[in-house]
């Protein structure tokens, strides 16, 4: 019926196999017996890694196979048993694609140990022990069950250890009362012990008609505990003694252990068993497969991918300064000289000249990126996820060099795209002027401006309709700047735009075949020629060389170094800070002596104050090349100016240039006489104008980007296909094909259009309608179906009551975190008071300077930024004031009751397994925890190699890849976890850190909130009074602002939002197994928890608050502290998330660093600046201030009665807490900019707890 090789066996000959019930004896041969063994008898022991490894994993039949015949398991595991519909993985699941690797041993920890022989150990089946499973047999059949055994083994450790949950009133009268063992004696005891049990299935046939049948109706049995691979098949087929595995580890595992939770008492041993060479979980020999000549990177690589989002927020910035520069030469910079003064460090800010040099410098660089990085790339390894090693070495390959076809097209495109805008409004220049629109300004001018250089535009000096097609050549023939700035205004930089791009090209194609020594050598020369002409050309060269060295890798070779890019980013900001804010001292000495020995228009030796345009003056060219060059190299500066708003003007920046002369001279002058006679005064009628021509001139910038830009790209690329890409393609098809095409536009292109912008207006319309009901329907995405309670015999056997039972009067610690809790419940009283309060104080007062009711003044321009900490605050404020209320037990049990049963709570330490003494005492500590309910089971979850054979131990292989490949680090560990015990709608997971503990009491409300409310996942309060409680007052102070923030804006989240709207943390994390097996642990991000959470949200799952305290350990270094940070924020910086939110938390973060910043920069302007603050801003400002300080202090001093400190060390400690603020918040704001200067290497760090 079924062979002994799986090979040769049909499916419906194996099904058949599998309906029958065997139960091995105890002499059967083990290689005969199970069909994996036999498939793998032709490799020994000694054979190498890798065959093993390709035997386990190639063979997808087998593992179905394997799955069928999990009673044959090499551990002797028995205890999977099928009921309903059987278990069913979710597609795309390891154990339905190929390449998944699981351990034929035990379900416990996903690891292999292999034996000297071939022999198969006696297994033990669910009964019980060898001894029980023996003599049940002999009496025919009629055994003691297991179940019992364990149970009574738990009411005798109850009656000796506290009071454990009391099963004579546990269960609800459907629920089965007296057979679910929970505590026995691990696999190391000599009396009994228990197997691990696989997937029985759960609930599938009573599951709603909407929902799959899948592994989100699966769990483990309550028969899974304490069995543990190399224990359990080394200790009992080999008769080896535990010392043998795992030496000075002997007591583990067995209930009487005096493991305490001193680490000085467990001296003498190996910190962990490691997985021994042999297993086929450790994967391929890497000397065998990967020779080091192999492995080396290849030695031209791409630095990272080319995001232009950067110099698209560089481009908008410099557009804005060319639009200040124009507006206050043609309001106040004669009658105001001192207002933003040349030479001035806010001189910057309408230094237009400067501005057009950047303008160059980007035109270069990002004309010449995506040339280079194809004429630069080379084929990379594939890299297997999970060690993250390649698979096969590569063999660098040459660069394929330049497209010459690609650059001619580029080429082509650029031109049509700059002359199609610039030749239409051009023309709108024209026609306004001659036809006379424009004449108002020159009132605007006598009556209110002047001195200044308003007056009417020249543009009509172009002519007739013949002048104005002469106009269209001179943009890109004449050389003379300044008669284009008369007729042309903004358009007179279309000459240097193209012949510049034009250079870029040429050179680019030319020179990038060539090794990068001969090539920069060129460079060189090239700019230096252009650069003794003055040529404006010399800045599109500068631009192509830093693409080039960031195309071919330098770039990244330089930000690899901290300090090296430390030390240009210092360079550049000192040399361009000395330019702009030298003025006449450094500037003016600097242009002379370059113009003494360079050429202006064919003449030797020139006056650099007689000349325009002036953008190739020292002062003008040197400073935006060194902010190019920093902004390059600087992680920090590129995410800032990557802001949105930033990259959205660079986008349109084009259409802002060349529309602000039309929105000056026919908006501003009609604005001001508007504004003077309402009799204001200058700068009320000056800075009311300067406001809304920006905001015209970015509206109608962007009807130009849809209406002339991206018109211009699209003719540019419709005209070069139509020409030279379809065939037939030679010269002499050309003049038909230029026919043709006007042809078919004439006749068909109506049409098109037509139905071009019904299609667009039908998307519009759709995706209106979608906003709507987002807006509408922001907090649920999705609705969930309920769940309804199982009613069939075999599945209610599985399950236990949810409700609690136990008597926690005797545990001191629950009593103490009972009267905390409610102590928080009536916080919500005094902070309804203390921070409006404290507020309106520290402004009567104004101890950090006077104010002012004047709307705006010009300590308004940084101490702006003191507002945009306001809804942080404001959100935290209402967490303060929103009752935390927490009801009693009995209170409780009168509430209705959303789930009835619960199989397993696991409480899961998740940790890569380094940090040994955190791991033992942190499972010493939640062990005792399972005594109060028989649903709690204590996990702890490693990654290869780290292994604790005593504890009840998962152990991640480094071989498991997720489904979709994407989970890394802590995130694959999870998902692993997931698949491993077959998670189920009835399974809750407690996710902890590896020093994580809690108590009984927190457990309670857990139980509770399981039982009492409908939300799918839930987190409570962490606090950092764990081991090393101020040991290091600065980090324990640092970390009092996280733990406010779990009692404010978490809070506020969980019990009134009920969305992570600001994520949740990883640790203290309760989620529901169904809940897990929809969202999964599969993503990328190094902040997995907070891509988790917004997943959950966007298909339906609610959070909520849960009345419960962790108690976790702050970092113990600065360096720990700032990479903690570091990963939370570069992982939650690449989530896309829910409406944005990743990035609102984000900013919100960088906000504060800003504000830190201002208020630092605020001390010594105090002494030089004495202009007052705003009222407006003076409010908000206190009130932050007020709010960040109540984080910090509220949350120590929650930490502080919660350790149980005596009431004269509380007074001490909040004292010094309040000197020690300010500079823990320096520490926060360094870890932020830490992050903003580094990029994302998806290096997951782990810092050390004690």
């Amino acid at each position: 019926m079924f062979s002994s090789n799986p090979g040769n066996s049909t499916p419906a000959e194996h099904d058949q196999h599998e309906a029958i019930p065997r139960r091995p004896s105890p002499d059967f041969d083990a290689s005969a017996a199970d069909p994996l063994r036999t498939q793998y008898h032709d490799y020994d022991v000694d054979s190498p890694a890798g065959s093993r490894r390709e035997s386990f994993m190639d063979s997808d039949l087998e593992m179905r196979k394997y799955q069928g015949l999990s009673h044959l398991s090499a551990s002797g595991v028995q205890g999977y048993s099928a009921v309903g519909a059987g278990d069913q993985s979710e597609p795309g699941s390891p154990v339905q694609n190929e390449g998944y690797e699981r351990s034929h041993e035990s379900g416990s920890s996903g690891t292999k140990v292999d034996r000297p022989t071939n022999a198969r150990p006696e297994t033990m089946s669910s009964e019980g022990s060898y001894d029980q499973r023996d003599r049940s047999s002999a009496l025919g059949g009629a055994h003691t069950s297991e179940s019992g055994h364990a149970y009574n083994d738990v009411m005798m450790y109850g009656r000796h250890n506290g009071s454990g949950y009391d099963h004579a009133d546990l269960y609800h009268p459907s629920s089965p009362s007296s057979n679910f063992g929970r505590y026995r004696e691990g696999s190391f005891g000599h009396a009994s012990g228990i197997e691990s049990g696989r997937a029985s299935t759960i609930g599938t046939d009573h599951s709603p008609s909407g929902l799959p049948h899948n592994s989100s109706r699966v769990a483990l049995n309550n028969e899974w505990r304490n069995s543990y691979d190399q224990g359990s098949d080394i200790g009992r087929g080999m008769g080896m003694a535990i010392s043998e595995v795992a030496p000075g580890k002997e007591g583990y595992g067995r209930p009487e252990s005096n493991y305490g939770e001193d680490p000085e008492k467990s001296q003498g041993g190996q910190k962990y068993v490691p997985i021994p060479p042999s297993s086929p979980a450790v994967g391929i020999s890497e000397k065998a497969d990967f020779p080091n000549r192999a492995r080396d990177p290849p030695e031209v690589v791409i630095s990272r991918q080319n995001r232009l989002d950067w110099i698209d927020g560089l481009r908008g910035l410099a557009s804005i300064v060319i639009f200040t520069h124009h507006f206050s030469d043609l309001t106040w910079s004669q009658s105001h000289p001192n207002t933003l003064a040349d030479g001035s460090l806010q001189g910057f800010l309408k230094n237009g000249q400067l501005a057009v040099g950047m303008y160059f410098l980007l035109g270069g660089r990002v004309l010449a990126a995506s040339f280079l990085k194809s004429a630069f790339t080379i084929p990379k390894a594939p890299v297997v996820h999970g060690d993250d090693e390649p698979e096969k070495p590569v063999k660098p390959a040459k660069p394929p060099g330049p497209r010459w076809l690609s650059l001619s097209s580029s080429l082509f495109r650029r031109s049509i795209r700059l002359a199609f805008p610039a030749i239409v409004i051009g023309f709108i220049q024209w026609k306004v002027c001659v036809d006379g629109l424009m004449e108002t300004a020159i009132q605007a001018q006598d009556e209110v401006l002047s001195p200044s250089d308003l007056w009417v535009p020249t543009w009509c000096q172009i002519g007739n309709f013949a002048g104005f097609l002469q106009f269209v050549l001179d943009l890109f023939t004449e050389r003379n700047h300044q008669y284009m700035l008369v007729v042309g205004s903004a358009l007179w930089t279309t000459y240097d735009q193209f012949w510049g791009s034009v250079l870029v090209y040429i050179v680019a194609g030319t020179l990038a075949p060539l090794p990068f020594r001969g090539r920069y050598a060129l460079y060189l020369a090239i700019s230096v020629s252009l650069w003794w002409v003055n040529s404006p050309n010399m800045l599109y060269m500068l631009g192509l060389w830093l693409a080039d060295l960031h195309a071919a890798g330098w770039i990244r070779k330089l930000q690899d170094g901290w300090k090296r890019t430390l030390g240009v980013e210092v360079c550049c900001m000192a040399l361009a800070l000395s330019f702009i804010a030298g003025g006449a001292k450094v500037a003016t000495p600097a242009n002379s002596a370059i113009a003494s020995i360079t050429v202006w228009e064919g003449k030797f030796g020139w006056d650099p104050t007689l000349v325009w345009p002036q953008y190739m003056l020292m002062s003008n060219w040197i400073p935006p090349a060194c902010i190019l060059l920093w902004v390059e190299v600087s992680h920090a500066m590129q995410w800032f100016v990557s802001w949105g708003i930033f990259t959205w003007i660079g986008k349109v920046s084009y259409g802002f240039y060349l529309m602000q002369f039309l929105t000056i001279y026919g908006l501003m002058p009609h604005l001001v006489l508007y504004f003077n006679a309402q009799g204001r005064s200058y700068w009320d009628i000056v800075v009311p104008t300067y406001i809304i021509c920006l905001i015209f001139n970015f509206f109608i910038a962007w009807v130009a980007y849809h209406l002339l830009d991206r018109v211009g790209l699209k003719l540019g690329k419709y005209i070069w296909d139509g020409l030279f890409v379809t065939k037939p393609n030679t010269a002499g098809a050309l003049p038909w094909k230029m026919v043709r095409a006007t042809a078919d536009l004439i006749t068909h292109g109506p049409g098109r259009a037509i139905r071009s912008i019904g299609n667009k207006t039908t998307t519009t319309y759709h995706s209106s309608v979608e906003g709507l009901h987002t807006l509408f329907n922001w907090r649920s995405p999705t609705t969930r179906p309920a769940v309804p309670d199982p009613t069939d015999p075999e599945v209610l056997a599985q399950l236990h009551s949810t409700r609690w039972t136990s008597d926690l009067s005797g545990d001191p610690e629950a009593m103490r975190t009972r009267r905390l809790l409610k102590l928080q419940s009536w916080a919500w009283l005094p902070h309804l008071f203390l921070i409006p309060g404290l507020t309106a104080v520290w402004v009567i007062y104004h101890p950090t300077g006077a104010w002012t009711f004047d709307a705006l003044t010009f300590s308004a321009l940084w101490r702006f930024i003191w507002v945009l900490s306001l809804p942080n605050c404001l959100f935290a404020w209402f967490g303060f004031i929103t009752p935390d209320t927490v009801h009693s037990k009995e209170v409780m049990d009168k509430r209705p009751v959303h789930r009835e049963y619960i199989r397993n709570f696991f409480i899961v330490l998740v940790t890569k397994g380094s940090n040994e003494s955190a791991v033992r005492r942190g499972y010493n500590k939640l062990l005792k925890l399972e005594k109060y309910h028989p649903a709690v089971k204590v996990v702890v979850l490693t990654d290869e190699p780290y292994v604790y054979p005593d504890l009840q131990n998962i152990v991640c292989p480094k071989s498991y890849k997720s489904p979709l490949g994407k989970a890394k680090y802590k995130a694959r560990a999870l998902d692993y976890f997931r698949y491993h015990v077959s998670l189920g709608v009835y399974d809750w997971i407690l996710h902890m850190d590896e020093e994580s503990v809690t108590d009984a009491e927190s457990l309670r409300h857990c139980i509770e909130f399981i039982r009492y409310t409908p939300h799918h996942f839930g987190q409570g309060i962490i606090l950092y009074n764990g081991e090393g409680y101020w040991e290091n007052w600065y980090f324990t102070v640092a970390d009092g602002i996280r733990v406010g923030d779990d009692l404010a804006r978490f809070h506020f989240q969980n019990s009134v939002i009920h969305r992570p709207v600001f994520g949740v943390h990883g640790s203290f994390l309760m989620t529901n197994g169904e809940m897990e097996n929809e969202c999964t642990w599969d993503f990328g991000s190094l902040a997995e928890d907070f891509e988790f959470s917004q997943d959950a949200w966007r298909r339906g799952f609610t959070s909520g608050r849960i009345h419960g305290i962790v108690r976790e350990q702050s970092p113990t270094t600065l360096r720990d502290f700032l990479k903690q940070r570091r990963r939370w924020f570069m992982g939650i910086r690449d989530i896309k998330g829910l409406y944005g939110l990743p990035h609102l938390a984000i900013n919100l973060w960088i906000v504060g660093v800003f504000t830190l910043g201002v208020t630092i920069i605020n001390l010594p302007l105090g002494f030089i600046e004495h202009s007052l603050t705003p009222i407006w801003i003076a409010v908000c400002a206190d009130f932050c201030f007020i709010c960040f300080f109540t984080l910090y202090l509220w949350g120590l001093l929650f930490q502080e009665l919660d350790y149980g400190q005596p009431w004269y060390k509380i007074i001490v400690h909040i004292l010094c807490a309040v000197v020690i603020q300010p500079f823990a918040s320096v520490a926060e704001g360094l870890s932020a900019i830490w992050a903003m200067s580094s990029e994302d290497f998806g290096k997951f760090e782990v810092i050390v707890k004690r």
